[in-house]
């Protein structure tokens, strides 16, 4: 199956969750602060399958105090929803957060134009954006969760874009987002495959401590694998206490990288 990490970016109150909703239905927003304040304050996770197509989704916070929690979810973005209200333009978050891309490295970013319903002159708004803009998009939607057809349009895009090759040849490299232990199971990473695959029973190193794993289980989006490739969503379980691992951490093949 060809997968893609489609990633979030944008100011906060620009409706980046909301837009992932309308896609996949997935509301991000879980946690009771998250509701009660209406931001989006941890990563959150979904996916859309078609065919042999596979979207994995993150949305990322845009609140300014948030900037960390956003750079960890960026890192293996395939390409990058970059969410603007079309009446409000780029602010603080939008202008911090394409800083961001561009330091990782993430070249292919949509520019998805949000609450067009409330806009009385579209495309005169959508030049002004460009213009302040120091890169050109490779597309540009006018979107509203109130048109199901603008969504429609983004999501075929979406599932028609062309997949990177994963190089199995590149070394596995993968960066913890989460972290936790389960009853009967122990202790289990989730986070994005950016570079190379791996294999159930492998040995592997966190780079940040020099703890050495063992792969005990490989699964993504609820389906076990005994090797997965780049530009995945992938949780893995291993042979560790929990609270030797951190969000943040790197994990990879020993004697590639250094800490």
């Amino acid at each position: 199956m060809n997968s893609l990490l489609i990633g979030t970016a944008g100011h906060i109150d620009h409706g980046k969750t909301s837009l992932i909703k309308a896609i996949n239905g997935f509301e991000g927003d879980s946690l009771k602060e998250e509701k009660e304040r209406q931001i989006t304050i941890n990563l959150s996770f979904s996916n859309l399958n078609y065919k042999q197509k596979h979207l994995s989704f993150i949305d990322v916070p845009g609140h300014k105090d948030l900037v960390k929690t956003m750079i960890s979810g960026a890192f293996g973005f395939s390409a990058c929803l970059f969410v603007v209200d079309i009446n409000e333009g780029l602010k603080e978050q939008s202008i911090e957060h394409l800083e961001v891309l561009e330091l990782l490295g993430v070249k292919d970013i949509i520019l998805v134009l949000s609450k067009c319903d409330l806009c009385e002159n579209p495309k005169e708004q959508e030049q002004k954006i460009l213009n302040s803009l120091e890169f050109i998009p490779m597309k540009v939607f006018h979107t509203s969760i109130k048109d199901q057809e603008s969504i429609e349009r983004l999501k075929n895009y979406l599932l028609n874009l062309e997949c990177k090759n994963a190089n199995a040849n590149l070394v596995f490299r993968y960066y913890i987002d989460r972290v936790f232990s389960l009853k009967g199971i122990g202790t289990i990473v989730t986070g994005s495959l950016n570079e190379g695959k791996i294999s159930l029973n492998e040995k592997i190193i966190c780079l940040d401590n020099q703890k050495e794993l063992v792969v005990k289980n490989i699964q993504n989006h609820e389906s076990n694998f005994a090797e997965i490739s780049a530009f995945n969503r992938v949780a893995l379980s291993l042979n560790c206490d929990y609270k030797e691992l951190k969000k943040g951490y790197v994990l990879s093949k020993k004697g590639f990288f250094k800490g």
